[in-house]
């Protein structure tokens, strides 16, 4: 009802039930309101009746006024065809705030009826509120622009980037790492690493393998030496990893590693880490990259050198990684054409047409 108009309420029963009717300052009345016990214990149903041509067809009297002033008519009340009824839950947290008594004896006056937050009893109906609709329409489409955009903040781990022997006994082939031999006494032989055993040479030279990762050698013999002439050895180490579907730009990784003798690591030809120490199998070192990475398929190599050495001379490596991020790609939608806001914008103005009609 509209606040610039005075109105009070009187408690009267209505069809043999308790409830109030809403005057205005003239003695119209506005609005009826019937209580009465709901089927759920603690709960009252109110049936909301607005302008009622049963219960509102005359008005009363007008106030009388001084008599140098002609008395006001009384405004004209719009009649419906129909009564409006609804069905209204009253739930306990919100009698006490609405002026309702706990239980569904007794009339206590409130402001207007229904408030906008009460649900219809009825199957598949709704209490109607101003601006519902247009309500219901903003919060979905920010739920769907909500969703459109969560996969770019999204992180995720690298796939692809896994420790040496990770999960493999002893004698196991990790085919996640590959390697060719470029220079030094066994110049040309490649294939995937063998995870060592742990009891056997070059152990205890070597730092112990663990549950997260193992030395890996180039062959299954562990036993094999290499570079025993005066000439060193290189072997290549290489770790692929695909980027396909993710943001390469938001990737980074770090980790460590070891190597005997030393060497570099590279990203896609980038070196990110290097390792001068002679004996580099004694402890570790680290490596990280935040930049250089590709869209698609990267290479991640493990360049070691093999000093020469006459007698029991063995090569491995080995590699952990602490940290591996990247962001998910998300494909931004093409710029609509302009028949295409033609059309949005003929469907908001139906939508808000249609919040207008239900306001009415």
């Amino acid at each position: 009802m509209p606040a610039s108009r005075a109105w009070r309420v009187r408690p009267a029963r209505i069809n043999g039930l308790p409830g109030y009717i809403v005057y205005d300052a003239l003695g119209e009345p506005l609005q009826t309101v019937a209580l009465r016990p709901a089927a759920e214990p603690g709960r009252i149903s109110a049936i909301y009746v607005q302008r009622n041509p049963d219960k509102l067809s005359s008005s009363a009297a007008p106030r009388q006024s001084g008599s140098h002033r002609r008395a006001r008519r009384p405004a004209l009340v719009r009649r419906r065809p129909e009564p409006v009824i609804r069905a209204i839950d009253v739930p306990k947290s919100r009698r006490a705030q609405l002026g309702l008594p706990p239980a569904h004896t007794g009339v206590s006056p409130v402001g207007a009826w229904p408030p906008p937050s009460f649900r219809d009893n009825r199957p598949h109906k709704t209490t109607h509120c101003p601006g519902r609709f247009m309500t219901l329409f903003a919060r979905t489409s920010i739920a769907a622009a909500a969703a459109l955009f969560s996969g770019l903040a999204a992180a995720a781990a690298i796939d692809g980037l896994v420790n040496t022997g990770a999960g493999l006994a002893a004698g196991a082939v990790d085919s996640h790492y590959s390697f060719s031999v470029i220079a030094g006494d066994s110049t040309g032989l490649s294939g995937s690493g063998h995870v060592t055993d742990g009891n056997q040479s070059p152990f205890p030279n070597w730092m112990s393998n663990s549950a997260s990762s193992s030395w890996l050698i180039p062959t299954a013999t562990q036993s094999d030496v290499f570079d025993t002439g005066s000439t060193s050895g290189v072997f290549k180490w290489k770790l692929s990893f695909d980027l396909t579907g993710f943001d390469a730009s938001s990737a980074s990784f770090s980790g460590r590693w070891a190597a005997d003798n030393n060497g570099t690591v590279l990203l896609n030809g980038n070196v990110i880490s290097t390792l001068t120490l002679q004996k580099g199998f004694l402890d570790w070192t680290s490596f990280t990259a935040t930049t250089g990475f590709v869209a698609g398929v990267n290479t991640l190599e493990f360049v070691v050198n093999n000093i020469a050495t006459a007698g029991g001379n063995f090569t491995g490596v080995r590699a952990e990684f602490l940290n591996t991020n990247v962001n998910k790609s998300v494909v931004l939608p093409a710029v609509p054409e302009p028949q295409t806001y033609a059309l949005m914008l003929a469907g908001l103005g139906a939508l808000g047409f249609l919040a207008r009609r239900r306001r009415g």
